[in-house]
């Protein structure tokens, strides 16, 4: 990756790889996004678009969501907009991360820009309980241990060579198998199993570990230089989103870019590896953003969109959210959503069978037609009320992609696992979703 980045890399306007080596990873990537897309701002010049000025000011008030006008420069910018958020996260219960990225609810407001690969969802093998904080894979890659209620070291069995150092969906599914057979630590916030990592010493786990040692200490009063940490299997990564082609540009939508977890770019496939998101944030970062700076530089590819069109794109995302103000509905959003987080566990979860993503399709159809019955109060000023309303019906609309991809993905790859499936099928599925 080092390698590949170097030749994209122009020292005057860029972190370079050897910027990288100091330990400022996530600021190469995004210093590189933010200067390109400054560069885009400045762009000024009177050709169309090819004819998608039209898609492309939907695309705007897509990612608008809610948004003022006045956040017009931070979503569009002149020649280029680029997607790169974080999937919806939000989606399943068991989950260590929160957020309010909704650039692939966007992309899908366009009716022109498909997405990949939704269903490829990465399950983390160590969530922390109750709080879904991830417990670093360096926990296990230094030796710490995965334990059942019974104190009883089982990865041995299932992967004799790998044990807990086997791959990330591996160790999830051997993990929720012990939980089913009954071996699971009942507690109040639900089963879980023991991430053993005393025998490292506490030397160790202070210098080497010290994040895991202050998340444990802080958030679940547990020392683990002598206490087992409670674990298990929460949502981590999504290799699918946004589709690209390799210049990280939309092939339907001219312009349009996608960079890091919100991308369909191919780099992690249907099961990222350890690290990678890091190498992606570098070389996503480095490689996708010189294809946007280049193609910023070309006098053909500006654009002139009548205002009317943007107002008339913003009017729109206006009347949808005037629709949650005006309903006189009896929907409860947060209840919708709770019930969408469930569905999402329990029936798209680790492990997927046909008969359960049928079921879930037809409930998460269900509930974005109940969308348009949540009521919101008007307030003066900020409307947290109504960003949750709003969020709420675009997730759905997103648990659908993930949903209903999995159920017509009749193999099992990677992430994505079938039982009624099993078996990889490269003949039939070796293919974008």
């Amino acid at each position: 990756a080092e390698h590949g980045c170097q030749g994209h890399v122009r020292r005057d306007d860029r972190r370079t790889v050897a910027d990288v080596r100091t330990g400022d990873l996530t600021a190469a990537g995004i210093d590189i996004a933010h200067h390109v897309a400054h560069i885009a701002f400045r762009r000024r010049n009177d050709n169309l678009h090819n004819g998608l000025e039209e898609r492309r000011a939907g695309l705007l008030a897509g990612l608008l969501e809610g948004h003022g006008a006045g956040d017009l420069e931070r979503h569009f910018r002149g020649v280029d907009l680029v997607i790169r958020t974080i999937v919806q996260r939000d989606l399943d219960i068991d989950d260590r991360v929160t957020g309010e990225n909704t650039g692939e609810h966007g992309a899908l407001n366009t009716g022109v820009v498909p997405l990949g690969n939704m269903e490829a969802i990465q399950f983390h093998p160590t969530g922390s309980v109750p709080t879904d904080i991830l417990m670093t894979e360096g926990c296990r890659g230094d030796g710490g241990t995965l334990l059942d209620v019974n104190e009883y070291r089982f990865m041995p069995d299932y992967e004799p060579e790998k044990a807990e150092l086997a791959s990330r969906d591996v160790v999830s599914r051997r993990m929720e198998e012990r939980i089913a057979m009954g071996k699971g630590v009942k507690t109040k916030y639900g089963e879980h199993l023991w991430l053993d990592i005393t025998l490292l010493g506490e030397h160790h786990i202070k210098h080497k570990l010290r994040e895991v040692y202050e998340i444990c200490h802080y958030f679940l009063g547990v020392d683990p230089t002598k206490e087992w940490i409670p674990v298990r299997p929460a949502q981590h990564y999504t290799m699918g989103g946004v589709r690209t082609n390799p210049t990280g540009e939309s092939p339907q939508l001219k312009g349009l870019f996608a960079a890091g977890e919100a991308a369909c770019w191919d780099m992690h496939g249907f099961n990222r590896l350890g690290g990678n998101s890091v190498a992606e944030t570098v070389v996503a970062g480095m490689i996708v953003g010189e294809f946007i700076a280049d193609f910023c530089e070309k006098p053909e590819n500006g654009i002139d969109i009548p205002t009317s069109i943007i107002y008339e794109s913003l009017a729109k995302v206006q009347n949808e959210l005037n629709g949650f103000i005006k309903c006189t509905g009896n929907e409860d959003a947060v209840k919708l959503r709770t019930r969408m987080q469930g569905v999402m566990t329990t029936k798209i979860g680790i492990f997927r069978r046909g008969k359960d993503m049928e079921e879930a399709v037809t409930e998460l159809e269900e509930l974005y037609k109940r969308s348009f019955n949540i009521p919101v109060k008007d307030v003066v000023g900020n409307n947290p009320e109504l960003v949750y309303a709003y969020r709420t019906r675009s997730m759905l609309r997103v648990a659908l992609t993930v949903a209903y991809g999995a159920l017509n993905r009749q193999e099992s790859r990677g992430a994505h696992y079938r039982e009624d499936f099993s078996v990889r099928d490269d003949v039939k599925w070796l293919n974008r979703t």
